[in-house]
């Protein structure tokens, strides 16, 4: 669904921060962005929708004129799901939420518009769809097809953020007018604005499991905020609700996925297509539910996993190249290792589709030219971004002909037809593949024919290989085909003592390395983007506009802060696939998050523990007595990066959100009232950016607020951590700020605990009532066992009173 203006005229009605609204052009750059700055916007300011649960409901406001607010909805039943989870043994639910993020690829969006002599336009265009560019920007200025020339410069980077449409069109119309060459280029904050993000999902899960851990039923509810145009949102969820159940037998399932319009920035394809939000959900609950039968996360993966003749969630039946057991044994002895040392853990398995699949035809397209240098030229309709496609090609080719990989010139341009659709869901080595490798037989054919390339010279050999065999999703046909093939993958995590990532090891089917250098890397990439993902990266809004576009503030992982990662390649061939392989660019990061934030959510129960166990001790209670206080805390994994602790029922009261509400009852199941609740968001505030929202931080603190009025009228402790630039003795210094925030019976208690790092011995701590009495002489504390801190003693007061 086309829904993208590539203008928005004057007395049309924009919907999201990012739109387009005006173009301007000039002979120097700083002219240009002078004259873009001069305009001047009147707007008639609409109300705006910006929650998807709001958005879907009965009487909001419509986001697009001819579209309601449910941009696409997805629907697996399978079974008997409430049948099953009432003769399930264990049963586990929770709402698992997902945060926006920004590609943040390292090249911004430009392209290059070059009015020709006869009357035709060429592009040079990064996109990842040049023949879609193609099209699009016909349609866009109202011209034949054939008048536009496009040609691929291989961009850096895109991770799906350049499916879509984003300065081509501007570029092509400003060319068009003025009949000169045109070049437009994105700052890093136009970037952020105009290309879609990944999808904040809110998923609602209920999975259960026999007394063994034999899982039984997943029955789920997934909303993703697909912002204010279409792009591919719709597919998105249509993806998670497909990979919802993971890489597991599950008999019984329910899921329903909708992908609601908001004035949100535009969310649609990145790398992992919504099965990465989907694994999130399903690794902690299958690792909720191992605890509930007193298995370890290996074991209750190993009772669970898929091999050849089971069913996925669709109801496709997988007949071949299923290597995820193989991927689960080779990190066997690595888990085990590490909770033999004492470590905090995480494994958790995941799925990736190859190609897009759910009843689209695919296309592979190549053509092999014989030019007079000795070359020979390889067409497809591919995009390289970085991945190594071009190289590949060239390798299959040059496997297949016999002739040197440095023989082939891989090209990208509408010199011959190959539209193959977008480069996405991990198929164009896969299906560009299978057509490298057929006109590279129709070469080899002449070349055993004892021709020489000089005799061929001019030669054109074509291959246009079509897979249609897929069927959509829901439909009612004999075989369900869903996909043409999978890559799967497990992967583990292990935390050191300080509680930070120590190592990673992933463990990929790949089909069959044929690159074994690219498989690492691809694999290697995206981990790490796997791991900002799940610890630190996020794109908060604050009234539909971005709150930052600053790559320190979005949170992406630095490649120093990256710790190791062991890579393990599984070959299980793929019948299909050129030479056996499958699409590896998007499973490495799909079972990431699952995974940290097990391992997370492990060693968040045993410091937790600790840490109470250390301060009873302080109280002088007994071991027994200290035994007794840390059974009655309950605690839950990570429901999501980005959590709401409140949200607004029906009549726009504020109430606890739904895991918090599922907590007060599992107390009252137990027949007791919460009395403390602790709120540890171990960053900064969601949203909160630099030092001066006070907005953001006023409703945080209304949030809380919020929470000592449930009943049994709980007080509420907030730990905070923040990281602020200081100026001392004329040098700039980075100076750690943690603290805490205490509402007890409507007083509000802040206390701040400042210069602590990991070689300091000593730290100073205050605490005072709100913000508005006097700060008292601060204590001096110094530095106990497992980092806990104790109150100084006289002497060591009087030795620190110099004031260091």
């Amino acid at each position: 669904y086309n829904d993208w203006p590539g203008l928005v005229a004057v007395g049309e009605e924009t919907r999201c921060v990012g739109d387009v609204i005006a173009a301007v052009a000039a002979d120097d750059e700083p002219t240009a962005r002078a004259a873009a700055a001069a305009v001047r916007v009147e707007y008639e300011v609409l109300e705006a929708v910006l929650d998807p649960e709001v958005s879907i409901a009965a009487g909001a406001p419509r986001v697009n004129p001819t579209h309601d607010n449910v941009l696409g909805r997805s629907r697996i039943l399978r079974g008997d799901a409430e049948a099953a989870l009432r003769a399930s043994a264990h049963v586990v639910k929770g709402r698992w939420t997902t945060q926006r993020i920004e590609h943040l690829f390292l090249e911004p969006e430009c392209a290059l518009a070059e009015p020709l002599s006869d009357g035709r336009l060429k592009l040079y265009t990064q996109g990842q769809g040049i023949f879609d560019d193609r099209r699009q920007v016909a349609s866009f200025l109202g011209v034949p097809v054939e008048t536009i020339e496009v040609e691929l410069v291989p961009n850096g980077g895109a991770f799906g953020g350049k499916e879509d449409m984003s300065v081509q069109a501007q570029t092509a119309l400003l060319a068009h007018l003025t009949g000169r060459p045109v070049r437009v280029h994105l700052t890093r904050e136009e970037s952020v604005r105009i290309h879609p993000k990944r999808h904040p999902i809110t998923m609602d899960y209920e999975v259960g499991c026999d007394a063994e851990g034999h899982l039984t039923v997943v029955k789920a509810k997934m909303i993703g905020d697909s912002g204010a145009y279409a792009s591919v949102g719709a597919k998105v969820l249509e993806r998670a609700a497909g990979h919802s159940t993971g890489p597991y037998r599950v008999p019984n399932v329910d899921v329903e996925a909708i992908a609601a319009y908001t004035n949100n920035p535009p969310c649609g394809a990145m790398r992992g297509f919504g099965a990465n939000q989907a694994s999130f959900a399903i690794e902690g609950c299958v690792d909720m539910l191992a605890e509930e039968v007193g298995i370890d996360g290996w074991t209750m993966r190993d009772r669970n996993i898929v091999e050849v003749g089971d069913v996925t969630a669709t109801g496709q039946i997988l007949e071949a190249a299923v290597g995820l057991r193989a991927t689960l044994e080779a990190v066997k002895d690595r888990y085990y290792e590490a909770k033999k040392a004492g470590k905090a853990v995480g494994v958790a398995c995941g799925l990736k589709n190859t190609g897009i699949g759910n009843g689209v035809a695919e296309w592979g397209k190549c053509r092999l030219v014989v030019e007079e240098d000795g070359t020979v030229s390889l067409y497809n309709g591919y995009t390289e971004m970085g991945q190594g496609l071009l190289t590949v090609l060239s390798q299959f080719a040059a496997e297949v002909t016999g002739l040197d990989t440095r023989v082939f010139r891989p090209k990208v341009d509408s010199t011959f037809a190959l539209d193959c659709g977008q480069t996405t869901g991990s198929r164009a080595t896969f299906f560009g593949g299978i057509a490298a490798v057929s006109a590279a037989k129709r070469l080899r054919e002449d070349l055993e024919r004892g021709k020489t390339l000089g005799e061929l010279v001019g030669q054109v050999y074509a291959a246009d290989e079509v897979i249609d065999d897929t069927t959509a999703l829901g439909a009612d046909v004999p075989k369900i085909k869903t996909h043409t093939s999978y890559g799967w993958a497990t992967q583990v995590c292990i935390l050191d003592a300080e509680g930070r990532v120590e190592r990673m090891i992933a463990a990929h089917d790949v089909g069959r390395a044929v690159n074994p250098d690219l498989c690492e890397g691809q694999i290697e990439g995206a981990v790490h983007m796997g791991l900002g993902y799940a610890l630190t990266e996020e794109l908060p809004t604050e009234d539909g506009m971005p709150v930052t576009f600053k790559m320190r503030d979005i949170g992406v992982l630095r490649a120093r802060d990256t710790p190791p990662c062991e890579v393990i390649l599984v070959e299980a061939p793929e019948p299909e696939g050129p030479f056996g392989v499958k699409g590896v660019g998007e499973i490495g990061l799909v079972p990431t998050a699952g995974a940290v934030a097990i391992a997370l959510g492990e060693e968040d129960r045993e410091e937790m523990h600790r840490r109470l166990h250390y301060a009873c001790r302080q109280l002088d209670l007994s071991r027994e007595e200290r035994d007794v206080a840390t059974s009655r805390i309950l605690a839950l994994p990570p429901a999501g990066i980005s959590c709401a602790l409140v949200e607004n029922d029906a009549d726009s009261n504020m109430r606890e959100a739904a895991f918090l509400a599922e907590m007060r009852d599992q107390l009252g199941a137990l027949g007791v009232e919460w009395r403390l609740v602790i709120v540890d968001p171990l960053s900064r505030f969601a949203g909160l950016d630099a030092e001066s929202s006070n907005a953001a931080a006023t409703r945080f603190v209304q949030a809380l607020e919020t929470l000592t009025q449930l009943p049994g009228r709980p007080a509420v402790l907030c730990a905070h951590h923040t990281t602020k630039n200081s100026r001392r003795d004329g040098r700039n210094d980075q100076t750690t700020v943690r603290g805490a925030s205490a509402l007890v019976d409507g007083a509000r208690w802040v206390a701040s605990l400042t210069n602590v790092a990991d070689t300091t011995e000593h730290a100073r701590f205050a605490i005072h009532k709100s913000n508005y009495a006097g700060r008292p002489d601060p204590l001096l504390l110094t530095r106990e066992w497992g980092g806990a801190l104790r109150r100084a003693t006289l002497a060591e007061e009087a030795e620190l009173d110099d004031g260091s």
